[in-house]
């Protein structure tokens, strides 16, 4: 977690480079590119809206602050998210950027609720144990401490942890 954000800020650099310079190169501490050159470039001038999924208070204000969009949800309620869309919305204005946010939901269209539960059950049951998985490495009281300390409290609080018993319904 201590090399997220140092990673990500690495990798917005690399982008940001492919998408305005015609050749490049980047010699970062954990990305290096030489001499690339990355085409087509985008329409949007300078670089399409840019996304962080929210989770973290840190995500969130940081999105804010740099006036990114923001993603969140998932299999969670909106109320879960409530604290950190606040947050990402005090960043903006204090910022000067007006707020974008995606409330992502897992949706599935059809006729036959049957049929549906028979297809999805099965590929709904291993995301939510994938994502659960990340909680491996905190289990004990005093990491999940130290992971609220460093802002990463959505992932301490044991949201994620219930991934493991969701049940589909």
């Amino acid at each position: 977690m201590e090399e997220s954000q140092p990673r990500f800020d690495e990798a917005l650099e690399i982008l940001r480079r492919a998408w305005s310079q015609e050749r490049f190169s980047f010699d970062g501490q954990f990305h290096t590119v030489k001499d690339v050159a990355v085409v087509p470039k985008p329409v949007q001038q300078p670089h399409p809206p840019l996304y962080v999924v929210g989770t973290s208070d840190h995500s969130f204000r940081m999105a804010g602050e740099r006036g990114f969009r923001v993603a969140t949800g998932g299999p969670v309620p909106w109320t879960v998210a409530t604290h950190g869309i606040a947050t990402y919305k005090h960043a903006c204005a204090a910022h000067g950027h007006t707020p974008y946010v995606t409330f992502i939901r897992p949706v599935y269209f059809g006729d036959d609720q049957q049929h549906i539960r028979h297809e999805l059950e099965g590929f709904f049951r291993n995301y939510l144990t994938f994502n659960a998985s990340a909680m491996d490495a905190v289990v004990r009281e005093d990491k999940k401490a130290e992971w609220h300390a460093k802002g990463f409290g959505f992932y301490a609080s044991g949201v994620v942890e219930q991934f493991r018993t969701m049940t589909y319904d």
